[in-house]
Formats: C-alpha cells, structure tokens, sequence
C-alpha cells in the first residue's frame, strides 16, 4: 500500500504475494523490499515499480523464514530459518551506476564534443 504522508491518505494498492509475509526487509538505498513468506520463500519488490523484480521458491524448505537482510555492499539478501540456517541469495536486479561510470561517461561527452569543435573549426572557410 502506498500512503501520502502529509495526510496519511491511500494513494494505490497492489497485490504483490499471494502468501502472507512472516518477515519484511528494506534495502539500505530504499529501491527495494525484501517479503518473506511461512513456506520459506521470499521475494524482492522494486518500490519504485511495484513489481516483483527477484522470486525465490523453497528457499528454506517449507520451514517459517526467521530474518531476512540486505547485504550493505552488494545485491545479496540473508535469510535465516530455525531449521535450516542462514541461505545467502543473489539478486538478479539491474546493477546500479557507479560515481566513476557516471564521471567517464561525462568525460567522453566533453572529448567528444572538444574534438568535434576542432574538427569544425579547422576546416571552416572563415574568410575575415
């Protein structure tokens, strides 16, 4: 369910598991949420879309998941059970942009475009 909070108003609802969840995460950047279920499966919602983006079926066996985590530094989440442990899952969700990727990208614009004025501007026929 999305809320305004300003009025606490419902502003839409959507459907996203079946099941009832037994535990609930937050990723630490607020993209996604982690929804636990009593059969031991989980999902991943993209709170942005609404949509489920990573379905995991039986990842506990049947047994109840007790926690469940985001890792801090990668797309991973950590469930536990009290039957079977702590299972570490992969998420396959887009990777996000990196500062570096962001700050190269602007450099080839700028070279690119540098290059490009040069280019004009050497082979003008500029008669002053």
């Amino acid at each position: 369910m999305v809320l305004d909070i300003s009025n606490w108003k419902r502003l839409g609802y959507k459907r996203v598991s079946a099941k009832p969840i037994s535990r609930l995460s937050v990723s630490l950047d607020g993209k996604y949420l982690a929804l636990g279920n009593r059969d031991g499966d989980f999902c991943v919602v993209d709170v942005k879309k609404m949509a489920v983006s990573h379905s995991s079926k039986k990842v506990h066996l049947g047994s109840p998941i007790s926690s469940i985590e985001f890792c801090p530094t990668e797309r991973v989440v950590i469930s536990t059970s009290l039957q079977w442990g702590s299972e570490i899952t992969k998420l396959d969700v887009p990777a996000d942009w990196k500062v570096w990727q962001i700050w190269l990208v602007l450099l080839s614009l700028f070279m690119s475009s540098a290059v490009l004025f040069y280019v004009f501007f050497k082979h003008a026929r500029l008669t002053l």
